[in-house]
C-alpha cells in the first residue's frame, strides 16, 4: 500500500514538474537535454513529414502476393500490377504463345515441348511479379528518403526508422 501511494506521489510530482518546466527538460540516456520551443517546433515538423512520406509510401506501395495472383490469373497481369508494362507484355505473349502451341500441336513432342515452355513461363511470369513489386517497394522507399533498419541483441529486436537528407 505504501509502494502505491509512493509511485502515485512520484507520478504525480514528476508531472507537475514537467508541466510547469519552461525550458522542455527531457532526460536522455542519462544525461539532460535543453531544447528551445523552436527546436520543438522543428522537430515536431520533421516528424510529420516524416509521417506525411511514410502515409505516400503506404498508398503506392503495390503488394508483392497480389502481383502473384495477377499474375497467376491473368498472364503478364502482375507485372502491369506494379507498373512495368514490357515485362507484362512479353510474358503476356510468352506465355499465350506457348499455350496455344500445346493445344494446336498435331505431334506428341511438340505438345509436350508447349506444355513445358507454359509451365515455366507461367511459374516465372509469377515469381518475378512478385520479385518486382518488391522492388518497386524498395525504389518508392529510396524516391521518399525512407530506410528501415533493425538491429539484433539477444534479448531483444529494435527497428529505427530514418531517413536521409
Amino acid at each position: 500500500m505504501k509502494i502505491g501511494l509512493f509511485i502515485l506521489l512520484l507520478c504525480i510530482f514528476t508531472g507537475i514538474c514537467y508541466s510547469e518546466n519552461p525550458n522542455n527538460i527531457l532526460l536522455q540516456d542519462s544525461t539532460y537535454i535543453i531544447r528551445s520551443k523552436e527546436q520543438y517546433l522543428i522537430e515536431l515538423n520533421q516528424k510529420m513529414n516524416e509521417s506525411i512520406r511514410w502515409e505516400k509510401y503506404d498508398l503506392e506501395k503495390k503488394h508483392s502476393w497480389a502481383a502473384l495472383l495477377w499474375s497467376n490469373f491473368m498472364p503478364g497481369a502482375g507485372h502491369f500490377y506494379y507498373g512495368n508494362k514490357i515485362s507484362g507484355v512479353l510474358f503476356a505473349a510468352g506465355t499465350t504463345g506457348s499455350l496455344a502451341v500445346a493445344l494446336i500441336a498435331k505431334s506428341e513432342e511438340t505438345k509436350g515441348a508447349g506444355l513445358s515452355a507454359f509451365t515455366i513461363l507461367h511459374l516465372s511470369d509469377m515469381i518475378m511479379a512478385m520479385v518486382g513489386a518488391n522492388n518497386y517497394n524498395k525504389n518508392l522507399k529510396k524516391k521518399y528518403n525512407l530506410i528501415i533498419t533493425h538491429a539484433y541483441n539477444n534479448d531483444y529486436i529494435s527497428i529505427k526508422y530514418c531517413y536521409d537528407f
